[in-house]
Parts: C-alpha cells; sequence; structure tokens
C-alpha cells in the first residue's frame, strides 16, 4: 500500500469538546476509496479565571480568605504571590490565614498553570490593622 491521502475538517475549530464531521480521500482514487465519518474532537485550553480573589480589610487576628475558580483543561497548578514575591507553600486554589498580622497586608495574586498555559488573576489588596485604624 503506497500513496498519501488528504482530510478535510470543518473550517473553524470547535470552541467546545464535541463530534466533528470528516472526510479520507486517498491521492489514489482509482484504488483507494473516499472514507467519512465522525471523530471525537477534544479542546484542551489554557486556565482562564472566572472568579478572582477580592480586596479586605481585617483586623489583627482576623481571617483573611483569597480564593480563584479556573475554567479550563485540568488538573489545575497555583502560585500565590504578594508583593510580587513568592508566598512559600501556597499551592492551593485557595490561600488563608486564620489569624492574619499586619505583615499579611500586601497585594496579592495567584498564577494557575496546566498542561496548556497560564493565567493570573487580577490583584486582590489585603489591608490588616488595629480596628481604630480601620
Amino acid at each position: 500500500m503506497s500513496g498519501g491521502f488528504a482530510f478535510t475538517t470543518p473550517a473553524t475549530a470547535p470552541a467546545v469538546t464535541a463530534a466533528q464531521g470528516v472526510t479520507f480521500t486517498p491521492a489514489d482514487v482509482a484504488d483507494y476509496n473516499t472514507v467519512s465519518g465522525t471523530v471525537s474532537v477534544t479542546v484542551l485550553s489554557s486556565p482562564s479565571i472566572t472568579t478572582s480573589p477580592t480586596n479586605q480589610v481585617v483586623a489583627v487576628g482576623g481571617p483573611v480568605n483569597l480564593s480563584v475558580t479556573p475554567t479550563g483543561a485540568g488538573p489545575f497548578y497555583y502560585q500565590w504571590f504578594r508583593n510580587g514575591g513568592m508566598v512559600l507553600g501556597a499551592t492551593n486554589s485557595a490561600l488563608t490565614y486564620s489569624s492574619a498580622g499586619v505583615t499579611n497586608s500586601g497585594v496579592y495574586y495567584v498564577a494557575i498553570t496546566n498542561a496548556y498555559g497560564m493565567s493570573i488573576s487580577q490583584p486582590a489588596t489585603v489591608t490588616v490593622g488595629t480596628p481604630q485604624l480601620l
């Protein structure tokens, strides 16, 4: 068996996972038949953020809860940042301080990655202080 073949697919790629029609046309139509059928096309995409962390103002000793919600092809990997530096060990979709101190104040964001790319959340400002100053 020798020779090549050409195949045609829809003009635009699907935005979501779906069945797509495809036609295989052999270069040698005298010896081979054209075959049409359906294949399943799985669209794998980089993360997209649907919910970013929000600004928070809390008293010293109060809780801080930052979270993010991604869509796209998992699994997802997370890394939180404060004032541009990595927050060590903060590798989940949520970052929580059960008893925040003034040193936890800052601008936070999270980078989310998967096998297909990366997305960075909008920043959230966390202000921790004494109640009379807030």
